[in-house]
Order: structure tokens, then sequence, then C-alpha cells
């Protein structure tokens, strides 16, 4: 949830950044890709969470 709060204040703020700076970017992707390494986790995890429950859709 806080990943997405961050990615969305960068988006909102982007004209405010120096986009010519590299950390810039790498802070950006750095949060981008977090974002979506801890979704596929979550993904992943929760439906071998649901197979061991026995309640796997």
């Amino acid at each position: 949830m806080s990943l997405g709060a961050i990615l969305l204040a960068v988006a909102l703020a982007s004209g405010d950044l120096l986009w010519d700076r590299p950390a810039a970017w790498i802070v950006t992707i750095g949060f981008a890709v977090s974002f979506v390494a801890y979704l596929a986790f979550y993904v992943v995890f929760d439906r071998l969470a649901r197979r061991a429950a026995g309640t796997a859709s």
C-alpha cells in the first residue's frame, strides 16, 4: 500500500523532479520494481496458502 502511495506521489509530482539527473530515474524505477515484486510475492504466496488450506480456486 505504501509503495503504491509513493508511486502515486511521484506521478503527481513528476514535473517537480529533475529527470536529467540519474538519481530521479534510479529511485523511481527502484520503487516501481519493488512494487511489482511485492505484488508477485503476494500473488504467489496467496495461491500457495490457499492450496495448503484446500481452498484453491
